[in-house]
């Protein structure tokens, strides 16, 4: 049989090489590869997992588990900077199984920003949680910032200020959010808007749970616009979706048109999927820093320093929701136990990557609101906004154009 056949017009699972000597991206059949007989002037980068006329969309080998964000920032104002002694107090969270803020009395006596500015982080420098989460005050431009850890949902909902302060989320500000994935059956908003067919119908099939993201349906629906998650096997067949099964058909296959319009529309100008400036936006997010001048941006900071021989640091990005779109309606594998069920995690498995499962939990660069971003879940299937602060799947894409 013969191996590593190159092609110029590339297809999904196809392996994507670069040649050292040209520094050019190459493909080779998905049925032709062999790592093992690649010759030494290649090295392995990705697969191809869409393809749309000359643009080539790649999935990079490797993927790490990262956090959206590692920092929260706040904003602080209310203050009066007039020489007198005067107070305000910062309220927070001291771990995530809290059920009340702890209160820090802040007392400054001064004129400027950077009087005040010493004043919170002495006060900080007090207190022993404060101190382990790296709460640190500084000026921005002409404001007040505050950053600390963010490793637990709480920190971004409760971390406020009272009493002679007022704070507001400041986390990358210029990062764009947008709270809309349009699904099949017209309506659009926010999480339950389908993202792996596969994941979805093996969890809403055998879902006997009773939360609506669940897919329970607690009372007689007439239209499926009407509620954001699909619905589950056990209520479609129930007596409070009798006028859903008049649209869509009795039984299971019934239920399967009806899930299906819960698939997010693809492509669309709509909302998060019209979001394709996946480089753009990763590169904005990837450069913000802490005041130790670190990343504060794991998963975006990831991918856009993947450095390769063909396609150097610059050219890959954490997916958009298009992306991940993209990238799950073709993998099976996850809901199929077998790397070789989709070309994709083929591919990847031969070359020695990571594979991707449709149970995993991948980020996009695509912001929900202040406090979350969009990711494919891998347990439900759908769209879910989540807190920066958790650590899921950051999967390097880059978009490659044809040169014929």
């Amino acid at each position: 049989m013969i191996t590593n056949i190159f092609t110029n017009l590339p297809k999904i699972g196809d392996a994507v090489v670069g040649e050292r000597s040209t520094k050019k991206v190459k493909f080779i059949t998905l049925e032709s590869f062999d790592n093992a007989s690649l010759g030494s002037d290649y090295e392995t980068i990705g697969v191809v997992y869409n393809r749309r006329g000359r643009k080539v969309k790649i999935v990079y080998k490797n993927n790490a588990g990262k956090t959206w964000a590692s920092k929260w920032v706040l904003n602080l104002s209310g203050y009066t900077l007039d020489g007198t002694s005067r107070t305000g107090v910062i309220s927070f969270r001291p771990d995530s199984s809290a059920t009340e803020n702890t209160d820090v009395t802040v007392t400054y006596n001064t004129t400027t920003l950077q009087g005040l500015v010493n004043a919170l982080n002495t006060t900080f420098a007090a207190n022993a949680t404060m101190v382990s989460q790296h709460w640190v005050a500084y000026i921005n431009g002409s404001d007040v910032n505050i950053e600390h850890d963010y490793t637990f949902w709480q920190q971004s909902s409760y971390n406020n200020a009272k009493s002679g302060f007022t704070a507001t989320a400041a986390l990358m500000p210029e990062v764009e959010s947008v709270a809309d994935i349009r699904r099949r059956h017209g309506g659009g908003g926010g999480e339950g808007s389908i993202s792996s067919w596969e994941r979805a119908v093996a969890f809403y099939r055998t879902s006997t749970g009773t939360e609506t993201y669940q897919g329970y349906v607690p009372s007689p629906i007439s239209n499926v616009k009407d509620r954001a998650y699909p619905i589950a096997l056990q209520s479609y067949l129930g007596a409070n979706c009798a006028e859903i099964r008049k649209v869509f058909g009795e039984g299971e296959q019934g239920w399967l048109n009806c899930i299906a319009a819960y698939m997010s529309v693809c492509p669309t100008d709509y909302g998060n999927m019209g979001m394709r400036d996946g480089l753009a936006r990763t590169k904005l997010i990837a450069s913000y820093k802490d005041t130790f001048g670190e990343p504060v941006a794991p998963a975006a900071n990831y991918c856009y320093n993947v450095d390769t021989v063909a396609l150097p640091k610059g050219n890959w990005y954490l997916p958009t929701v298009e992306d991940l779109t993209d990238l799950l309606k073709i993998i099976k594998y996850g809901t199929n136990g077998s790397v070789n069920s989709d070309p994709i995690n083929k591919t990847l498995a031969a070359m020695g990557g990571n594979t991707i499962s449709n149970g995993s939990i991948l980020w996009s660069c695509c912001r929900n609101s202040s406090i979350n971003a969009w990711r494919a879940s891998g347990y439900f299937g759908f769209f879910s906004n989540y807190g920066l602060y958790d650590e899921v799947s950051a999967v390097p894409v880059s978009l490659y154009i044809l040169e014929y």
